[in-house]
């Protein structure tokens, strides 16, 4: 073929088959490339999730060490005031002694019928370890304490 200037024009024969072999290649290609975007996509939104999530649990540790550690501080207490019960109980002794009164009958034992003062709490649990155990240790020694502390109160009302 000629065109009007007297030029050959040039034709690019294709065939069927390879046109839609590289058709469907073209539309593999896209939808492979859509796949990775999404992918990525997906992969910088749970990196951003798992760093919040890990802010989350660090902050989490920090108050549960601290609650652990006021724990201890609060079975320190405990047993301080369990020595301060003892010794008023001693000194109410003594002022009995010297006053030559005896103890009200409601009144047998500051911690109970006959019973000795309850062990110090432990407060070294390792700051890694469930403070549970602890927890209610303090809690039954408080009672106990609460107890004390109404029979002392008696004892210091019929002095």
């Amino acid at each position: 073929m000629l065109s009007e200037s007297s030029a050959a024009i040039k034709t690019i024969a294709i065939s069927k088959v390879a046109l839609c072999g590289s058709l469907c290649v073209l539309a593999a290609g896209i939808a492979l490339m859509g796949a990775i975007i999404y992918d990525y996509g997906n992969l910088t939104k749970a990196r951003h999730d798992s760093k919040t999530t890990q802010s989350k649990l660090s902050l989490q540790h920090e108050e549960i060490t601290h609650q652990r550690r006021q724990i201890q501080r609060f079975a320190n207490e405990m047993n301080r005031l369990k020595s301060s019960l003892l010794a008023l109980n001693r000194f109410e002794q003594k002022i009995r002694i010297i006053t030559n009164s005896e103890s009200s009958p409601g009144q047998s034992g500051l911690f109970g019928v006959g019973g000795s003062a309850p062990e110090d709490i432990d407060p070294h649990v390792p700051i890694t370890q469930s403070h549970h155990p602890l927890m209610r240790e303090i809690h039954s020694q408080l009672q106990q304490a609460n107890e004390a502390t109404a029979i002392q109160h008696q004892g210091f009302e019929s002095l």
